[in-house]
Protein backbone atom coordinates (compact mmCIF):
# COMPACT_ATOMS: atom_id res chain seq x y z
CA UNK A 1 0.00 0.00 0.00
CA UNK A 2 1.29 3.32 -0.91
CA UNK A 3 0.08 6.27 1.69
CA UNK A 4 0.25 9.60 1.69
CA UNK A 5 0.37 12.96 3.86
CA UNK A 6 -1.09 16.06 2.67
CA UNK A 7 -2.09 19.59 4.34
CA UNK A 8 -3.01 22.75 3.51
CA UNK A 9 -2.76 26.85 4.69
CA UNK A 10 -4.95 29.44 2.92
CA UNK A 11 -5.36 32.83 2.85
CA UNK A 12 -8.07 34.92 2.21
CA UNK A 13 -8.71 37.52 -0.36
CA UNK A 14 -9.28 40.06 2.37
CA UNK A 15 -6.36 39.71 5.01
CA UNK A 16 -8.77 42.07 7.13
CA UNK A 17 -10.81 39.22 7.77
CA UNK A 18 -9.24 36.58 9.05
CA UNK A 19 -12.24 34.19 9.22
CA UNK A 20 -12.55 34.32 5.32
CA UNK A 21 -9.04 32.06 5.14
CA UNK A 22 -11.65 29.16 6.01
CA UNK A 23 -13.86 28.81 2.96
CA UNK A 24 -13.11 28.84 -0.48
CA UNK A 25 -15.43 31.43 -1.57
CA UNK A 26 -13.34 33.97 -0.07
CA UNK A 27 -9.69 32.69 0.04
CA UNK A 28 -7.50 30.52 -2.36
CA UNK A 29 -4.52 28.06 -1.22
CA UNK A 30 -1.13 29.66 -0.23
CA UNK A 31 0.45 26.11 0.88
CA UNK A 32 0.14 22.80 0.30
CA UNK A 33 2.51 19.51 0.98
CA UNK A 34 2.45 15.85 0.93
CA UNK A 35 4.45 13.16 2.15
CA UNK A 36 5.00 9.59 0.53
CA UNK A 37 5.46 7.55 3.66
CA UNK A 38 7.08 4.57 2.32
CA UNK A 39 9.63 6.65 0.08
CA UNK A 40 10.24 9.01 3.02
CA UNK A 41 9.97 11.72 0.59
CA UNK A 42 8.04 14.64 0.60
CA UNK A 43 7.00 17.87 -1.32
CA UNK A 44 5.90 21.45 -0.08
CA UNK A 45 4.10 23.84 -2.77
CA UNK A 46 3.87 27.39 -2.08
CA UNK A 47 1.46 29.96 -4.21
CA UNK A 48 3.99 32.26 -5.16
CA UNK A 49 6.07 33.84 -8.23
CA UNK A 50 8.99 34.47 -5.74
CA UNK A 51 12.22 32.08 -6.40
CA UNK A 52 12.97 29.01 -4.47
CA UNK A 53 14.87 29.08 -0.94
CA UNK A 54 18.31 27.55 -1.26
CA UNK A 55 20.79 25.91 0.84
CA UNK A 56 17.80 23.13 1.53
CA UNK A 57 20.36 19.97 3.03
CA UNK A 58 17.47 17.22 3.59
CA UNK A 59 17.44 15.40 0.69
CA UNK A 60 13.69 13.78 1.31
CA UNK A 61 12.25 17.12 0.56
CA UNK A 62 11.11 18.87 -2.65
CA UNK A 63 10.06 23.06 -2.50
CA UNK A 64 8.12 24.18 -5.30
CA UNK A 65 6.08 27.78 -5.87
CA UNK A 66 3.71 28.24 -8.62
CA UNK A 67 -0.11 29.65 -9.09
CA UNK A 68 -2.77 27.88 -7.65
CA UNK A 69 -3.77 26.35 -10.92
CA UNK A 70 -0.70 24.23 -11.21
CA UNK A 71 -0.10 23.36 -7.42
CA UNK A 72 -3.69 21.89 -7.93
CA UNK A 73 -2.79 20.09 -10.94
CA UNK A 74 -0.04 18.21 -9.61
CA UNK A 75 -1.51 17.38 -6.89
CA UNK A 76 -4.75 15.80 -8.41
CA UNK A 77 -2.56 13.79 -10.59
CA UNK A 78 -0.30 13.20 -7.63
CA UNK A 79 -2.92 10.94 -5.61
CA UNK A 80 -3.63 8.58 -8.43
CA UNK A 81 -0.16 6.91 -7.08
CA UNK A 82 -1.98 6.13 -3.48
CA UNK A 83 -4.41 3.88 -2.12
CA UNK A 84 -4.33 5.57 1.92
CA UNK A 85 -4.42 8.97 2.08
CA UNK A 86 -4.13 10.60 5.70
CA UNK A 87 -4.84 14.20 6.99
CA UNK A 88 -5.77 16.07 10.38
CA UNK A 89 -9.13 17.93 9.64
CA UNK A 90 -8.81 17.02 6.01
CA UNK A 91 -12.41 15.93 5.44
CA UNK A 92 -14.05 18.75 7.08
CA UNK A 93 -11.45 21.41 5.23
CA UNK A 94 -8.69 20.40 3.35
CA UNK A 95 -10.73 18.05 0.62
CA UNK A 96 -13.70 20.04 0.21
CA UNK A 97 -11.45 23.49 0.01
CA UNK A 98 -9.28 21.54 -2.20
CA UNK A 99 -12.46 20.26 -4.08
CA UNK A 100 -14.18 23.46 -4.59
CA UNK A 101 -11.04 25.62 -5.46
CA UNK A 102 -10.37 23.35 -8.11
CA UNK A 103 -13.58 22.99 -9.90
CA UNK A 104 -13.54 27.34 -9.64
CA UNK A 105 -9.97 26.86 -11.39
CA UNK A 106 -11.70 24.51 -14.05
CA UNK A 107 -9.25 21.86 -11.97
CA UNK A 108 -10.85 18.04 -12.30
CA UNK A 109 -10.38 16.68 -8.68
CA UNK A 110 -9.54 12.85 -9.93
CA UNK A 111 -9.73 11.47 -6.54
CA UNK A 112 -12.80 10.50 -4.51
CA UNK A 113 -12.03 11.28 -1.09
CA UNK A 114 -15.16 12.02 0.49
CA UNK A 115 -16.91 8.64 0.19
CA UNK A 116 -18.03 6.64 3.82
CA UNK A 117 -17.16 9.16 6.93
CA UNK A 118 -16.76 6.34 9.01
CA UNK A 119 -13.33 3.87 7.93
CA UNK A 120 -14.51 0.56 8.66
CA UNK A 121 -16.93 1.19 5.61
CA UNK A 122 -14.95 2.45 3.40
CA UNK A 123 -12.86 0.56 0.36
CA UNK A 124 -9.58 1.33 -1.63
CA UNK A 125 -8.59 4.21 -1.36
CA UNK A 126 -9.26 4.95 2.20
CA UNK A 127 -9.18 8.71 3.76
CA UNK A 128 -8.30 8.30 7.28
CA UNK A 129 -8.52 11.72 9.01
CA UNK A 130 -6.76 11.27 12.27
CA UNK A 131 -9.43 14.34 13.65
CA UNK A 132 -11.91 11.89 13.18
CA UNK A 133 -10.11 8.95 14.56
CA UNK A 134 -8.49 10.45 16.98
CA UNK A 135 -11.97 12.38 18.42
CA UNK A 136 -14.13 8.83 18.53
CA UNK A 137 -16.00 10.39 15.35
CA UNK A 138 -16.68 13.41 17.52
CA UNK A 139 -18.01 11.63 20.66
CA UNK A 140 -14.74 13.77 22.98
CA UNK A 141 -16.44 16.86 25.02
CA UNK A 142 -13.49 18.98 23.86
CA UNK A 143 -12.15 19.69 20.16
CA UNK A 144 -8.93 18.82 19.34
CA UNK A 145 -5.94 19.96 17.54
CA UNK A 146 -3.06 18.73 16.01
CA UNK A 147 -1.08 21.21 18.25
CA UNK A 148 -2.68 19.50 21.06
CA UNK A 149 -2.22 16.14 20.09
CA UNK A 150 1.22 16.72 19.28
CA UNK A 151 1.95 17.91 23.11
CA UNK A 152 0.23 15.14 24.45
CA UNK A 153 2.41 12.84 22.53
CA UNK A 154 5.42 14.61 23.27
CA UNK A 155 6.61 15.31 19.40
CA UNK A 156 8.96 17.56 19.25
CA UNK A 157 8.30 18.64 15.38
CA UNK A 158 5.61 21.26 17.54
CA UNK A 159 8.57 23.65 18.27
CA UNK A 160 8.51 24.45 14.31
CA UNK A 161 4.88 24.38 13.78
CA UNK A 162 3.67 28.14 13.46
CA UNK A 163 0.19 29.47 14.62
CA UNK A 164 -2.26 30.90 11.91
CA UNK A 165 -1.87 34.29 12.25
CA UNK A 166 1.78 34.00 11.70
CA UNK A 167 1.52 31.90 8.72
CA UNK A 168 -0.64 34.50 7.45
CA UNK A 169 1.57 36.96 7.96
CA UNK A 170 4.59 34.38 6.58
CA UNK A 171 2.78 34.20 3.85
CA UNK A 172 2.02 38.21 3.27
CA UNK A 173 5.64 38.52 3.31
CA UNK A 174 5.89 35.54 1.49
CA UNK A 175 8.98 34.40 4.18
CA UNK A 176 8.78 30.83 1.89
CA UNK A 177 11.80 29.71 4.37
CA UNK A 178 8.94 29.89 7.20
CA UNK A 179 6.22 28.53 5.32
CA UNK A 180 8.43 25.32 4.23
CA UNK A 181 9.71 24.46 7.62
CA UNK A 182 5.72 25.10 9.58
CA UNK A 183 4.28 22.53 6.43
CA UNK A 184 7.11 19.76 6.89
CA UNK A 185 6.49 20.18 10.73
CA UNK A 186 2.82 19.15 10.61
CA UNK A 187 3.28 16.41 7.73
CA UNK A 188 5.71 15.32 10.27
CA UNK A 189 3.39 15.22 12.81
CA UNK A 190 0.79 14.39 10.87
CA UNK A 191 2.38 10.99 10.09
CA UNK A 192 3.62 10.14 13.39
CA UNK A 193 0.21 10.34 15.34
CA UNK A 194 -0.78 8.06 12.21
CA UNK A 195 1.53 5.45 13.52
CA UNK A 196 0.61 5.95 16.88
CA UNK A 197 -3.33 5.59 15.42
CA UNK A 198 -2.25 2.12 13.60
CA UNK A 199 -0.61 0.75 16.71
CA UNK A 200 -3.11 1.34 19.29
CA UNK A 201 -6.31 2.45 17.56
CA UNK A 202 -7.33 1.33 13.91
CA UNK A 203 -9.99 -0.92 13.30
CA UNK A 204 -8.34 -4.68 12.60
CA UNK A 205 -10.09 -4.74 9.22
CA UNK A 206 -8.12 -1.49 7.89
CA UNK A 207 -5.01 -2.95 9.17
CA UNK A 208 -5.88 -6.60 7.29
CA UNK A 209 -6.23 -4.91 4.35
CA UNK A 210 -2.89 -2.64 4.44
CA UNK A 211 -0.89 -5.21 4.95
CA UNK A 212 -2.09 -7.31 2.44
Amino acid sequence: MSTLVFDIETRPFDTSVSEAALSPLTSALSLLGVYDLERDVGTVYVISNKDLVDGQDDPRWQFKSNSEVVVLEEFWLGTQSYDVFVGFGTRRFDVPFLMHRSIASSVRPSMRLMKQKVLSRQELPYHVDLLDEYSFYGQMSRSLSLIALAKLYQLSEIDNMLTYDVVAEAAEEEDLESLYKHMIAKLTVTAKLYGIWKTNLAPPQFMNTIDL
